[in-house]
């Protein structure tokens, strides 16, 4: 949990590279690191009306991979499950993987 502040959900860049480092740590070096999902499944959440922010879930898939699961929540915290939801989130190209300065030790 980061120990920021303020109520801010925003983290500098060597926090994030320290906690997604802690991950891939754990999970093995050929563990997917992470994934992506469109900005037209995200405005299909956000937009829904009554939405406030996006919960997100872990889950698994039927061939063992871990995924996330997006759900909109109301202004009361609850998940709008009569909506949208997503999941098929796109795995990170390989060449990001060795790109992104989040995967990077340094």
């Amino acid at each position: 949990m980061s120990n920021h502040q303020d109520n801010s959900q925003f983290i500098p860049l060597d926090e994030a590279k320290r906690l997604i480092n802690n991950f891939r740590k754990i999970s093995g070096a050929g563990a997917q690191p992470g994934g992506s999902f469109k900005i037209d499944t995200i405005r299909g959440i956000i937009e829904q009306k009554g939405c406030s922010g996006i919960r997100f879930y872990y889950g698994k898939n039927a061939i063992n991979e871990s995924v996330i699961v997006l759900v909109g929540i109301d202004e009361a915290g609850k998940d709008m499950t009569g909506g949208k939801i997503a999941e098929r989130q796109d795995a990170i190209p390989k060449n990001s993987i060795n790109d992104s300065a989040l995967l990077k030790n340094e």
